[in-house]
């Protein structure tokens, strides 16, 4: 009784060491397959980079088209601004003369048309605190 007993425990041992052998097999990648994978996730990584530099060059031509375009939109308020202005006429040897506008005129033409110091700051293309100078230097 004891042999049968020890008989089927080995059987049971050798059943169960075929079977995992067998499932081994059974989920063990395929080592081609495994070089397969590995070859595309290069490939991918290869690609993604090229795509992210691309896109970080558009980024970038970008940004210059924007900084390019709001210096065009500065020149273009600060002329607008200055057409505004009544020109400043003076005699030389009887000769009537434009005199240039100055800052001064143009943020005090600006400050009467309503502007406050932060849009007139963005027309000039100068600080904010510099209008304020220029602001409280013409009240006194």
């Amino acid at each position: 009784m004891i042999y049968f007993i020890i008989s089927i425990i080995i059987n049971i041992f050798i059943i169960y060491s075929v079977y995992k052998k067998v499932m081994a097999k059974v989920h063990e990648p395929d080592k081609r397959h495994m070089a397969e994978i590995n070859s595309l996730i290069v490939e991918f990584n290869k690609v993604t980079k090229n795509n992210i530099d691309l896109l970080e060059e558009k980024v970038d031509e970008v940004k210059n088209i924007i900084q390019v375009a709001q210096e065009k939109i500065r020149e273009f308020k600060m002329n607008e601004a200055l057409n505004r202005l009544p020109v400043k006429e003076e005699h030389v040897n009887d000769v009537k003369v434009a005199v240039p506008k100055n800052k001064t005129d143009i943020i005090k033409g600006l400050l009467k048309e309503g502007k406050d110091s932060k849009e007139i700051a963005a027309i000039m293309g100068i600080s904010k605190a510099e209008v304020e100078l220029y602001k409280n230097l013409s009240k006194k």
